[in-house]
């Protein structure tokens, strides 16, 4: 089909989409993807009506994908199983939450498994736990620097603190080890200085991976902010993060995988591993990367 009759087609489909509507029983189907990048002419197509793709449109089982001639599409399938590259001239249908080519230069539709991608489940409900256990309404204190979140996971053995400024000039912080049954062996508490940085003292041992920490700043007239408790990944955890990256550094080497598609997969195995303090640096770094691109930002920032 020509580049114009496709653009017709769509046009038809726009202006009686309403009326098939009207008789017809819609049912609201889960979505198995999304597309992340998207270069020339894309279309996506359903047995209802054809529209053009952008980054971060849900994909959904059935559908059929075209890249029309010089065009390009990538999209993560099945909460980011697979990555599905379209190629010029390429359709594909989208079939119990994988893609068949359909037509076009044989080659031209791509599928890469993408197993290292998967949530870690321990992890999810160690973060679900923390997150649900010590909220507090104001903090002070995020780690390590420039995060600015009350609870979160890190990989630093040695974290350094933000504080609020000037205003905890005099106080305290201290670190607890948080144990199994909930009980908190202080570790060290040390007086604060100016400025807004504590950097994690000298003459302190390296946090010990695997273990849950917590803070509480303690102020000069008997105020208390905290506590409020961090994660620091174990020595597996650790291993299996940095292996993924190697993953995904791997996947650099393909040419057919875009420099925002791989951006949009570190974002994700940040995520994966709850680490919030790196993906807020990324997402800053993002920012001046793509200051125009407000469809990857989003992705990026919220994961659809």
């Amino acid at each position: 089909m020509k580049p114009q009759f496709i653009f017709l087609a769509i046009i038809f489909n726009a202006l009686f989409a309403g009326i098939d509507r009207g008789w017809a029983e819609i049912k609201t189907l889960p979505a198995v993807g999304e597309v992340i990048f998207v270069k020339g002419m894309a279309i996506k197509c359903t047995d209802r009506e054809c529209i053009f793709l952008k980054p971060g449109f849900e994909i959904l089982d059935k559908d059929i994908l075209e890249a029309t001639e010089g065009a390009k599409i990538q999209l993560l399938l099945t909460h980011d199983k697979a990555l599905v590259t379209i190629i010029s001239g390429a359709k594909a249908k989208i079939k119990e939450r994988s893609a068949e080519q359909v037509s076009g230069p044989k080659g031209n539709v791509i599928i890469k498994e993408l197993g290292f991608m998967q949530p870690v489940s321990g992890l999810d409900r160690r973060f679900a736990e923390l997150a649900g256990g010590y909220l507090i309404k104001a903090s002070l204190i995020s780690l390590p620097e420039p995060l600015n979140l009350k609870n979160t996971f890190t990989r630093e053995i040695r974290p350094a603190f933000r504080l609020g400024g000037d205003q905890t000039a005099g106080w305290r912080i201290a670190l607890y080890l948080k144990q199994a049954e909930g009980a908190r062996v202080k570790l060290w508490e040390k007086r604060l200085g100016n400025g807004d940085i504590f950097l994690f003292p000298k003459d302190e041992p390296n946090l010990e991976r695997g273990h849950t920490y917590c803070w509480e700043l303690l102020g000069k007239d008997g105020e208390t902010v905290g506590p409020c408790c961090f994660y620091l990944l174990s020595q597996t955890e650790e291993e299996a993060m940095v292996g993924d990256l190697a993953r995904l550094e791997s996947l650099s080497r393909d040419k057919n995988n875009e420099k925002s598609t791989l951006d949009i997969l570190k974002s994700k195995l940040l995520k994966k591993y709850h680490l919030q303090d790196e993906l807020k640096s990324f997402v800053l770094e993002m920012r001046a990367k793509y200051p125009d691109n407000e469809a990857i930002l989003k992705i990026i920032e919220t994961g659809f």
